[in-house]
């Protein structure tokens, strides 16, 4: 019976070897290079409660919502982590964060294995992404030219396996249709993993379609995300929970046995 309950701790600490957490929270910074041709027609890039909190008609409106300068490389836009389920004014589709990663991960593949990949595909505005896990993040950007007025908002960062640039993290839009709009090249040394979040920053390519369509640079700037918060999936709390009462019917196990023998020698 003490042989049972010892491998039942065993298989349950083997388990909890890969720890989900699961993303909460935190912030990424979009740094677009000053160059003459890059989003030369991006008169304003909306974050925080104007980019939580706006209808898709009030983005629009350039004389609601006028024209504002926004940082530039190296300094850059600030943008806000999505929770699980993010409030949705009227026309948006503001992106939710779903994914979990493993904790333990040593390196960028490790890492990138624990996500579940998006199957690519081609959408009403080119490439796109479906399924999968991601990071919603918030934050719309508009042009204004003589073609009229657009955006590129409702982000996300999902994992795309085949992309023909970088590890395969890619920055969506999903502004009224899901497009990809910028595939992303971590800097190796920059990615740091801890059971409290993760944090790495990376180069920005331009996918070709939007890069033509809004007049982006195919080198199109920085993008960086840290401070993530995050919390053990229910499974790793089960998992220590597991652990702990094997402990306890262990240690009773040893005290029943050790109380027979006792009794033994006493007869």
């Amino acid at each position: 019976m003490l042989r049972t309950f010892t491998c039942l701790a065993l298989t349950f600490v083997v388990v909890n070897a890969v720890r989900a957490e699961l993303v909460t929270g935190g912030t990424a910074n979009i740094a677009l290079y000053d160059t003459p041709t890059n989003a030369a027609f991006a008169d304003r890039f909306f974050t925080g409660t104007d980019a939580a909190g706006l209808t898709r008609t009030e983005l629009l409106d350039v004389a609601g919502s006028p024209a504002v300068g926004f940082e530039r490389a190296p300094t850059g836009v600030d943008l806000s982590i999505n929770d699980a389920a993010p409030v949705q004014p009227t026309g948006r589709a503001r992106q939710a964060t779903t994914l979990d990663f493993d904790s333990s991960a040593t390196d960028i593949a490790s890492f990138l294995a624990s996500w579940d990949a998006a199957t690519p595909g081609f959408g009403a505005f080119g490439p796109n992404l479906t399924d999968g896990e991601q990071i919603g993040i918030d934050g719309v950007l508009r042009f204004n030219s003589g073609l009229g007025v657009g955006v590129i908002g409702e982000l996300a960062l999902q994992y795309d396996p085949t992309a023909t640039f970088g590890e395969g993290l890619t920055l969506t839009q999903n502004m009224d249709a899901n497009a990809v709009i910028w595939q992303l090249d971590i800097d190796d040394a920059t990615l740091v993993i801890s059971d409290s979040g993760f944090s790495f920053e990376a180069e920005m390519q331009t996918a070709a379609i939007p890069a033509g369509f809004y007049g982006l640079d195919t080198n199109a700037g920085r993008f960086s995300i840290s401070t993530i918060t995050a919390v053990p999936e229910p499974s790793s709390f089960v998992s220590i929970a597991l652990i702990s009462v094997g402990g306890v019917l262990i240690r009773r196990r040893r005290r029943i046995v050790s109380g027979s023998r006792s009794n033994t020698r006493s007869n």
